[in-house]
């Protein structure tokens, strides 16, 4: 599947979009299960609007350094790799 080139008009658009998070109680998931390091949760969302634009807003945790974290989020086209729009890390990376 090839990846679609984004103006940076699309992007900007995709980002400002007021989105509405629809699993507002997603729970932490040990990663890897068995030996985990790490915990995560996903939130699903769309753009308000009636518009049918769906992102993953995600939290990510190193279960042994408070500072070691990420939080991201993710365009999920509806054809298409999913892109990621803007990512932020803790201060240990």
């Amino acid at each position: 599947m090839s990846i679609k080139p984004y103006t940076t008009a699309e992007l900007d658009q995709l980002r400002l979009a007021p989105k509405r998070i629809l699993n507002p109680r997603a729970r932490w998931s040990d990663k890897p299960q068995g030996r985990p390091v790490h915990r995560q949760r996903n939130f699903e969302a769309i753009e308000e609007g009636g518009k049918t634009a769906k992102f993953q807003i995600y939290q990510r945790q190193n279960l042994r350094d408070e500072h070691d974290f990420s939080c991201g989020i993710r365009y999920l086209p509806h054809h298409g790799e999913p892109l990621t729009l803007a990512r932020h890390n803790g201060p240990s990376h």
